[in-house]
């Protein structure tokens, strides 16, 4: 039924492609459920734990939980990009269980001495959100449904790439701080006991929104173009893709934001419809971009595909702007974020690299961190 309505509303006329579609509305819906579930998770054993066995035990071992997952981040990359066979499976657990002794004992040692959290509140939610329902769960469909997600760091050729990339996440973020505060969002107006500027430590800084933003960003560079953007190449094309990620992206993620403050029925039911609008959305910028090409008569670049994409996104805001029937700075968050999905998937294109968009998005997603804003604040202030 899904599809038959799918097929309707918008001229996909190859099967594949409409099955693709249908197939990443159920990654995204699933996706978005397990980082709810997991952020829930994460409230719900950090205070039965600390309550139950105290800070420092549990402190040790959410640290060498972390540490663990960095050495085993680290190996995967060096192994995946060298000739290098590895330690084999009984040296990993050899390995993997001598560090994590080594890092049970200096972070129990160092819970005892310092006034170190038991749970790392952004830390902890940002990698099971970005490393779970944005990492694993998208390589398992990718998986599922015959998709390579491309690990491999970008060329040598490709780096300035990258580089532009990620620039324009950040300034698109840029933008949004800007309009937050030159709209007087509460967010800059100081409340007791906040320090702006020189008083926020960089441990502060890294804590709360490097580290998090990293780990968030490149989850949602694997979700949304190692394994999304991949798999829709195949069947629309890459400037179809481009156009279709794009407009995945800056219509769901919107929902996070947004359905954050809501109850859990609220979110609950916003999901799904949120889900729904998205892929409409995509399946709009894709045929959008194939019906541009068509008028131009030879393919789209990358760039006007997903510009297209952004529009999709922008539009509806601006009308609803227009109406009332939003604020300007939800608009504003919108556009922002359309752009930055749109340098993620023109740079995934163009260098065929997951780690690209990666980075375009932890940019965006540090810039626009609380703690930065509020550094960003102090500085102009």
């Amino acid at each position: 039924m899904v599809t038959g309505a799918l097929r309707r509303l918008f001229p996909v006329r190859d099967g594949p492609a409409g099955r693709e579609f249908v197939a990443v509305g159920l990654l995204l819906l699933a996706s978005l459920i397990l980082q709810r579930v997991l952020r829930w998770g994460v409230d719900a054993v950090s205070v039965w734990s600390t309550d139950a066995l105290g800070g420092q035990l549990v402190g040790a071992a959410v640290y060498t939980a972390l540490g663990l997952a960095a050495l085993a981040a680290g190996y995967a990359v060096v192994r995946r990009g060298t000739s290098w066979d590895g330690l084999g499976s009984d040296g990993v657990v050899s390995a993997g269980g001598g560090a994590g002794l080594v890092l049970f004992a200096v972070t129990y040692q160092l819970h005892g001495v310092a006034a170190l959290p038991a749970f790392p509140g952004s830390v902890v939610p940002a990698l099971l959100v970005g490393g779970v329902a944005m990492g694993l769960l998208p390589v398992a469909y990718a998986r599922a449904r015959g998709v390579d997600v491309r690990f491999a760091p970008p060329d040598r050729d490709a780096l300035p790439v990258a580089a532009l990339t990620a620039l324009v996440a950040a300034l698109a973020g840029t933008g949004w701080v800007v309009a937050l505060a030159a709209l007087g969002n509460p967010l800059f107006v100081s409340p007791v006991g906040v320090t702006f500027g020189p008083g926020r430590s960089a441990g502060v800084l890294l804590w709360d929104a490097a580290v998090p933003g990293a780990l968030v960003g490149v989850g949602m560079g694997v979700l949304y173009n190692g394994a999304v953007q991949e798999g829709l190449r195949e069947h629309v094309g890459p400037a179809g893709a481009v156009a279709a990620a794009t407009a995945l992206v800056g219509i769901s993620v919107v929902e996070l934001r947004v359905g954050a403050a809501a109850g859990p029925v609220p979110t609950a039911a916003s999901t799904a419809t949120v889900v729904l609008l998205a892929l409409l959305g995509a399946l709009l910028a894709a045929n959008g971009s194939r019906v541009l090409a068509a008028a131009l008569d030879g393919d789209l670049p990358t760039a006007g595909a997903a510009t297209v994409g952004v529009l999709v996104v922008a539009l509806p805001l601006a009308v609803a702007t227009a109406v009332r029937a939003t604020t300007d700075l939800f608009a504003v968050y919108g556009v922002a974020l359309a752009v930055t999905a749109a340098a993620a998937a023109v740079g995934y294109e163009r260098t065929r690299s997951a780690w690209v968009p990666g980075l375009a998005f932890a940019a965006y997603r540090i810039v626009t961190a609380n703690a930065v804003a509020l550094w960003l604040a102090g500085i102009v202030q």
